[in-house]
C-alpha cells in the first residue's frame, strides 16, 4: 500500500480534475497539481495558492461527512461557525456516518456554542490549515492579503472553497468581470440569487466588488480590505458580518432574496449578542484587577475593537434590507462598545485624545459618521455623543479612513449640530403649546443658543491638517486633494445649518464677537457663554437682512464649487450626501423672476442686493440643483443602493418644490419667500415625508 507522499510522486493521469489551484480553476487551465507550486502559476509569475480545500460549501444543505476510504489527512477541518451557515456538500451521494443536515429555514434556530469556545475552534482550525496548506497558500493565510486584484483576495476564502466532486462555488463569480472603481455594479437576478445562497461566493463578493466601491483611497492596507480581511481570519463573528453584508447588498428589494438576507443577519446579530455578553462580563472586574496585566488588558482591547467592527459593518448594513431602518440597537451597542474600549484604554494609562492606528481611525471615523447622519433624524440629548469629545481635536498625526476623511473633528461639529436643529424644532414646538412666556422655555432656549454657538466657534477654529501630518497619502496627491475638498465641504455644511436655524448667530457676529471669542476659548465645546441671549434672538426673523441672505447663499454657492470639483464617481460622494441635502435646501428661486405688485420698481436699494440677485438668478439656481441631482444619481449608480438614494433625491426635490411654491409675487409673500428657508426646512420635510435614512 502506497503511502501518501509516495503518491503524490507518480505521474498523474489524464483524467479530469476539479482539485487544481484556485488560479488555474478560475482561469479555466489545466493544472498539472505539481507541488508546491503548479507550472502553469509557475510559468506566468503568479504566487500559486495552493489545492487544499478545507471548508465544504454547497448551496443545498450542510453535510459532515467522513468518507471510510479516505486519508485522514484529507478530511475537511470543520468548526461550529462554519456549519452554522447550512450551505455545505451538495452530494448526498458522498457522505457517510453520521450526517447534520441544516435546511435552510432553520438557520436562526441552529444551536450555538459559547464564544470562548468557537473562538477556540477557529484559532485550532487556523492553526491545522496552516499547517496542512502548501508553503505559498500558507503564508497567504498568515500574512494580511491586501492586493486588489481579484485572483488575489485574502487566503481566507481560500479556506471556504469547496473540495467535493461538484464545481467550485468560484464559478459562481466566474462570467462577471472585476468591478472597476468606477463602475457600477451590475448583476442579473440569477447571479444576485447564486452568490446570495453561497457564502464562498459572498466573501468573493465583498473582497472583489463591495471593498472597491467603499474605498476612498486605492491602498493596500485600505481599512475595508485590510483591516475586515485580518479580523476575519479568527473571527467567526467578523466572517458572519462580511457575509450578511454581502447579502444586504445583493437583496435589492428582491422577495426572493429577502429570507436568505434576513437569515444571515440574523445569525450575526447572535453572534453579536453573545460576544457583548461576555464582553459585559469582562468589564464588570476591570476594576479589581491591577494596570500591570497587560496581556489581559490588550486581549480586551482588541476583543472590543473587533466586536465594534462587527457591531458598525451590521448596523451600517441594516437599511440596506429597509432603508428606514436605521440600524439603532446597532448604534446604541457601538457607543457601548466605544465606551468600553476607551475606559480599557483609560485604564491602561494609554493616550486617547486621538485615534492613532489605521484601525481605530476606521472604527472611530464609522462611528463619528454614523452619529453625524442620526444626530438630523431622531431627537436626542447633547449627552447621546459626549463619549467622542476627546476625538474633536485635531491629531499630530492624522490617519485617513474611508467614513470621515482626514476630519473627523467636523463630523463630530456635524453631530452636535444636528441635536441642536432638533432641539429647536423641539423648542418651537413648545412655543405653539403656550410655553412662550415661561422660564423654563426661556431657560431652554438659552441654553440651546449658547451650545449653537460653542458649535459654531469650533469649527470656525477649525483647520484642516497639514499634509506631512496624514500617514499614508504622500504619494496620492490627488486623493488628498479630494479628502481636503470633502472636508471643507463638512465645515462649510456645519456652519451653513447652523445660520439657518440660529439666524442671530450671524447678526451677533457682527456686533459682538467679543462675545463669541470668549465662547471660543472654553475647553468644552458645551461650557456656558458668560453673555445671555434674549429669548426673541431665536425666533424665526421675518424680515432676514441683506447680509445674513447673502452670507447663507455665499456658503451654498462655495459648497456647490467644492462639490463640483469632486469627481462624480468619486467613493466620497456617498459620505457627502447630507452635505449635499443641507445645500440643496437654500437653492430657492429668486421672487424677481414674478412679476412685481404694482407701486414697486422692481430695482434693488444697493450694488450688494444686485450682486446676490445676480449670483443666485434663476438659471445659476437650476444649474446647481441638476448638479446635486447628477451627484446623488452617481452615487447610487456606483454604490447600488438605489432604495437608499432614491430618498434624498425625492427629498430634495420635494423642498425645492415648496420652495418655489412659496415665491408669489406680492410683497408680503416674497417677503416671507426670503425666509422660507426656515419655515420649509429639509428636516420637517423629511419628517412629514417619512424619508428618514441613513447613507452608507
Amino acid at each position: 500500500m502506497h503511502t501518501r507522499d509516495s503518491a503524490l510522486d507518480r505521474p498523474k493521469k489524464h483524467t479530469r480534475s476539479r482539485r487544481g489551484c484556485l488560479r488555474c480553476r478560475q482561469s479555466k487551465l489545466k493544472c498539472d497539481e505539481t507541488r508546491p507550486v503548479c507550472k502553469q502559476c509557475n510559468t506566468r509569475g503568479y504566487n500559486c495558492p495552493g489545492y487544499r480545500q478545507d471548508i465544504r460549501w454547497s448551496k443545498k444543505h450542510e453535510v459532515f461527512q467522513h468518507s471510510s476510504g479516505a486519508d485522514p489527512d484529507d478530511e475537511p477541518v470543520t468548526t461550529e461557525w462554519s456549519h452554522d451557515l447550512g450551505v455545505l456538500s451538495g452530494d448526498d451521494s458522498h457522505t457517510s456516518g453520521t450526517t447534520t443536515n441544516v435546511a435552510s429555514g432553520q438557520l436562526s434556530d441552529a444551536p450555538h456554542p459559547p464564544v470562548s469556545k468557537r473562538r477556540q475552534n477557529l484559532r485550532s482550525m487556523s492553526a491545522q490549515t496552516n499547517h496542512q496548506l502548501p508553503p505559498a497558500a500558507a503564508e497567504q493565510w498568515t500574512t494580511q492579503t491586501t492586493n486588489t486584484d481579484t485572483q488575489q483576495t485574502p487566503a481566507v476564502r481560500q479556506s471556504t472553497r469547496s473540495k467535493s466532486p461538484t464545481p467550485s462555488p468560484v464559478n459562481t463569480l466566474k462570467h462577471i468581470p472585476p468591478a472597476p472603481a468606477e463602475g457600477p455594479i451590475l448583476l442579473t437576478k440569477d447571479q444576485r440569487s447564486r452568490i446570495c445562497n453561497d457564502p464562498s461566493a459572498l466573501l468573493d463578493y465583498y473582497f472583489d466588488r463591495m471593498c472597491y466601491i467603499h474605498a476612498t483611497f486605492n491602498d493596500p492596507n485600505e481599512p475595508f480590505r485590510a483591516v475586515v480581511g485580518r479580523r476575519m481570519k479568527s473571527s467567526p463573528l467578523v466572517f458572519y458580518c462580511v457575509a450578511s453584508m454581502a447579502a444586504s447588498h445583493l437583496f435589492k428589494g428582491d422577495a426572493e432574496l429577502f429570507p436568505t438576507s434576513i437569515e444571515y443577519h440574523s445569525k450575526t446579530v447572535t453572534y453579536l449578542s453573545d460576544s457583548i455578553t461576555a464582553l459585559d462580563s469582562q468589564m464588570s472586574m476591570i476594576h479589581e484587577l491591577p494596570t500591570s496585566i497587560t496581556v489581559f488588558m490588550e486581549k480586551l482591547q482588541d476583543q472590543l475593537q473587533e466586536a465594534l467592527l462587527a457591531c458598525l459593518l451590521l448596523g451600517w448594513s441594516s437599511p440596506w434590507l429597509d432603508p428606514s431602518d436605521l440600524g439603532m440597537p446597532h448604534l446604541l451597542g457601538a457607543r457601548k462598545l466605544t465606551e468600553h474600549w476607551l475606559e480599557v484604554v483609560n485604564h491602561s494609562g494609554a493616550n486617547t485624545g486621538v485615534a492613532l492606528d489605521l484601525e481605530q481611525s476606521f472604527l472611530v471615523g464609522a462611528v463619528a459618521y454614523w452619529e453625524a447622519l442620526v444626530a438630523f433624524v431622531i431627537d436626542q440629548p447633547f449627552s447621546a455623543i459626549e463619549y467622542l469629545n476627546q476625538f474633536a481635536q485635531t491629531s499630530e498625526n492624522v490617519v485617513p479612513n474611508p467614513w470621515t476623511g482626514i476630519a473627523t473633528p467636523l463630523n463630530i461639529h456635524l453631530a452636535r449640530t444636528g441635536i441642536c436643529v432638533r432641539q429647536r424644532r423641539m423648542l418651537d414646538q413648545m412655543k405653539f403649546l403656550g410655553w412662550q412666556n415661561s422660564h423654563s422655555y426661556n431657560s431652554l432656549a438659552n441654553e440651546i443658543l449658547q451650545r449653537a454657538i460653542a458649535v459654531e466657534q469650533a469649527t470656525l477654529d477649525y483647520t484642516l491638517p497639514p499634509s506631512n501630518t496624514i500617514q499614508g497619502l504622500q504619494n496620492s496627491p490627488e486623493v488628498l486633494r479630494d479628502m481636503r475638498c470633502c472636508a471643507q465641504v463638512h465645515k462649510i455644511a456645519v456652519l451653513l445649518e447652523l445660520y439657518r436655524n440660529f439666524p442671530v448667530l450671524l447678526e451677533r457676529r457682527k456686533s459682538t464677537n467679543t462675545a463669541l471669542s470668549d465662547a471660543g476659548s472654553m475647553n468644552s465645546p458645551y461650557s456656558a457663554i458668560n453673555s445671555s441671549y434674549p429669548l426673541a434672538t431665536l425666533e424665526d426673523n421675518p424680515t432676514p437682512s441683506v447680509d445674513y441672505l447673502r452670507r447663507v447663499n455665499e456658503l451654498a454657492r462655495n459648497m456647490l464649487s467644492l462639490i463640483e470639483d469632486i469627481p462624480a464617481e468619486h467613493e466620497c460622494v456617498m459620505h457627502i450626501i447630507l452635505d449635499m441635502i443641507i445645500c440643496g435646501s437654500v437653492l430657492q428661486l429668486p421672487p424677481s423672476d414674478h412679476r412685481p405688485d404694482s407701486g414697486e420698481t422692481g430695482r434693488y436699494e444697493s450694488l450688494e442686493e444686485q450682486l446676490e440677485a445676480i449670483a443666485m438668478r434663476s438659471g445659476a439656481v437650476r444649474r446647481w440643483r441638476t448638479l446635486l441631482r447628477q451627484r446623488v444619481e452617481a452615487a447610487s449608480s456606483k454604490f447600488g443602493l438605489d432604495e437608499i438614494f432614491d430618498r434624498a433625491k425625492v427629498l430634495l426635490e420635494e423642498v425645492w418644490k415648496r420652495l418655489d411654491t412659496r415665491s408669489p409675487g406680492s410683497a408680503r409673500h416674497r417677503t416671507i419667500a426670503k425666509s422660507s428657508t426656515l419655515h420649509n426646512h429639509w428636516v420637517e420635510v423629511m419628517i412629514e415625508c417619512q424619508l428618514e435614512t441613513i447613507f452608507g
